[in-house]
């Protein structure tokens, strides 16, 4: 039925199905400025019913002509009708349990509470027979505004400048697959549910699930009165993969391995999984969810500004001549 044509929409269904979406950027910007727009709907999940009226005022009603109808969609973003700084996020369910969906945003409006960013809305997808009805995925989307003559320049980096580490919570959400195999986490492993005196009477589970520590303002605080040279976000490729991206040619942040503050988890997984030192400091955080470069005289500053902003920084290491971008030692 796919492959054959209907001559209702002069074309195969499967052709009609896979219709590139239409974008209404430009017209409807063009729209915004001449002042001939009041009200934005962005017919999506929900139809009609659902998303029209979240553009009506109390007291009014949109009224359509059925057989005027068709089926413009206009990009969310286009709706707020400005550019401020904001997340937008995206939630595909198997199932849409409203108490599930509603748990899960607010914990993104938390995020972006300690952030200082706006959400202004997001997309729920739910696709019965594609995901499992427990199951769901979590995307989100940032943007943000810098002065160019602000931006963070790696180039005036030098050796003697120093690498502060700013802790972090636990996993940070990344490397769980490795998680889920060490831990059997998939055959929901009793084990999981334990509590374990060397996670400070908590079990695995809620170690694993503990959320991940926002720095935003933190480090804005810091910007603002520290010559930050450079910065690194130790995600997904623990120190190896990340550290580098802050580094310029011709230089190597030596990391002290001895002054990292590993984590316990970590030190679980390494012991339960058998996986080698290089192998966890390629993988997680280590205990470590960001760095940041400095001047050798203004780290004691730093580390103050930090402190007194709820982050208990420490030096792990400094910038030395090489062409490695970082060593562990």
């Amino acid at each position: 039925a796919l492959e054959r044509p209907y001559q209702e929409l002069g074309r195969t269904l499967g052709e009609t199905l896979l219709e590139p979406t239409r974008i209404y950027v430009k017209p409807v910007l063009a729209m915004i400025k001449a002042a001939r727009v009041r009200a934005l709907s962005h017919i999506t999940g929900g139809g009609f019913y659902e998303n029209i009226p979240r553009s009506i005022p109390q007291g009014l009603c949109a009224r359509s002509q059925k057989s005027a109808l068709r089926t413009p969609p206009i990009f969310d973003i286009i709706c707020v009708g400005a550019r401020p700084l904001f997340f937008l996020e995206y939630i595909a369910c198997g199932k849409n349990v409203p108490e599930k969906i509603a748990a899960i945003v607010s914990g993104v409006a938390e995020g972006c509470v300690q952030s200082g960013a706006a959400l202004i809305g997001g997309e729920t997808a739910e696709h019965p027979g594609m995901m499992p009805a427990e199951d769901y995925d979590l995307a989100g989307f940032a943007v943000g505004i810098v002065d160019r003559k602000k931006m963070l320049d790696n180039t005036r980096m030098e050796a003697g400048d120093v690498v502060i580490a700013l802790p972090s919570s636990g996993v940070h959400s990344n490397g769980f697959s490795l998680c889920r195999k060490v831990f059997d986490i998939d055959r929901n492993n009793p084990d999981l549910y334990v509590p374990r005196e060397e996670l400070g009477g908590r079990t695995i589970a809620e170690t694993l699930l503990t959320p991940t520590r926002i720095y935003v303002k933190p480090v804005l605080a810091l910007l603002e009165q520290v010559d930050v040279k450079g910065i690194s976000h130790i995600t997904g490729g623990g120190f190896y993969e990340n550290i580098p991206r802050a580094i310029p040619d011709g230089l190597c942040a030596r990391i002290d391995k001895q002054a990292v503050r590993v984590l316990p988890i970590f030190d679980m997984i390494a012991k339960w999984g058998n996986i080698p030192e290089r192998d966890m400091f390629n993988t997680y955080n280590m205990g470590v969810g960001m760095s940041v470069v400095v001047p050798a005289a203004q780290a004691d500053t730093a580390l103050n500004i930090l402190r007194e902003n709820g982050v208990d920084a420490y030096v792990i290491g400094g910038i030395v001549a090489g062409e490695e971008k970082v060593v562990l030692a």
